[in-house]
C-alpha cells in the first residue's frame, strides 16, 4: 500500500504462494475482505477484482447506487416506453436527464435488469 504498510490478505498471500506478480493484486474469493484464510485469496488482475466486487455487490448498482434516481422496478416500464416515446418524454415522467434514460437504453446503466423477449 501506499502508506508503506501491508494488509492482510496481501501478507498471506506472499507468506504462503509468492511474491505479488507485477500487475496483480490480492483478490477475496467470497467477496469478504475480511476473511483472508488462504482458500479465500489468490492474486489475480484489477479488473477480475471488479468483476467479483460486482458480482458479490460490494459495488453498488442500480437503485443501490448513490445517486440514483430511477429504481430497478422503473426499468421495464421505461423500456417499454421508448418503443413508443421521445427519452426526453420518458425523462419528464421520472424526473432525470434524457442521457439518463438513454444510459438506461443502451445498457450503461441498470444492465442488471434483465430485458424480457418480446
Amino acid at each position: 500500500s501506499e502508506s508503506g504498510r501491508l494488509s492482510v490478505h496481501r501478507l498471506v498471500l506472499e507468506a504462503f504462494v509468492g511474491p505479488c506478480p507485477e500487475g496483480m493484486e490480492a483478490l477475496h474469493g467470497n467477496g469478504n475482505p475480511a476473511e483472508n484464510r488462504l482458500t479465500n485469496l489468490r492474486w489475480g488482475t484489477h479488473l477480475e477484482n471488479i468483476h467479483e466486487a460486482l458480482v458479490h455487490g460490494a459495488i453498488p448498482v442500480g437503485e443501490r447506487a448513490q445517486h440514483a434516481k430511477l429504481k430497478d422496478a422503473d426499468i421495464p416500464a421505461i423500456r417499454e416506453k421508448a418503443r413508443h416515446r421521445s427519452e426526453r418524454d420518458i425523462a419528464s415522467d421520472y424526473g432525470v436527464t434524457h442521457s439518463t434514460i438513454r444510459a438506461v437504453l443502451v445498457g450503461r446503466t441498470f444492465k442488471h435488469i434483465a430485458v424480457k423477449p418480446t
